[in-house]
């Protein structure tokens, strides 16, 4: 039987051992919530990286647009005859209703406002027709508006590039558009080729903007908007 100086002395040694295992577990501890605070710490990093980059290059893109369109206004002489508050309000509005964002529709301003000759109501109605024709052909706003655009600048071409996507036209559509133009009725012939773009994809724009594809569309927009806001605002994710 061990005596009682012996039982003392394992006594000691086992709390020693059990000291030691629990230091073990706490320097481990330690270690490992260190880790996780530098792992924390470097995704972080990267998130606000991310976040950086991302708020500067929408709010880039935001201010390329404005000052091109701007550039091309001053260029033109305001010849589409429309106030510059009025193009954001297009923008704002056919964004909410539309699948494109308000970049790539003053993109498409601007390439209208290019060819000098779309003016006032035939403006807002190419631009709008423009969303519908880019829905239509899954194309981008500004190709489907170049392609609009020279319709109108000459609405006899226009006839030959609408019967290149959309089949032989009539030749009471064909004979109007052509009497118009010969008669020096610009504007009127303008509004007979939008009146055919109209029968032919007016519409395409909102209605391939519903369900899923509008939810996943209103969330990228509004968040490159927040990216845009924080970019110009110089703030982004603490």
């Amino acid at each position: 039987m061990a005596t009682r100086r012996e039982q003392t002395r394992y006594e000691f040694t086992a709390t020693d051992q059990a000291s030691q295992v629990f230091r073990q577990v706490e320097r481990s501890a330690n270690n490992l919530r260190g880790a996780y605070s530098s792992l924390s710490g470097a995704i972080g990093g990267l998130i606000s990286a991310g976040a950086l980059v991302g708020a500067v290059r929408a709010a880039q893109q935001a201010e390329q647009s404005q000052n091109r369109l701007a550039a091309v206004i001053k260029a033109t002489g305001g010849a589409a005859g429309i106030a510059s508050e009025e193009y954001e309000r297009l923008a704002d509005a056919m964004m909410e209703t539309t699948q494109f964002d308000d970049e790539s529709i003053r993109q498409a301003q601007s390439t209208l406002v290019k060819f000098g000759n779309i003016h006032g109501t035939v403006f807002r109605n190419a631009l709008r027709l423009s969303a519908d024709l880019a829905a239509f052909m899954g194309s981008d706003i500004p190709d489907a508006a170049q392609m609009l655009g020279r319709s109108l600048q000459s609405p006899t071409e226009g006839l030959t590039m609408m019967e290149r996507q959309f089949g032989k036209l009539t030749k009471a559509e064909e004979e109007n558009i052509k009497a118009l133009v010969e008669q020096g009725r610009a504007i009127e012939a303008q509004n007979a080729v939008l009146a055919l773009w109209e029968k032919k994809v007016g519409g395409a724009a909102a209605a391939m903007n519903t369900g899923l594809t509008r939810s996943l569309g209103d969330v990228r927009k509004q968040w490159n908007e927040l990216l845009e806001t924080m970019g110009k605002s110089g703030r982004v994710l603490d």
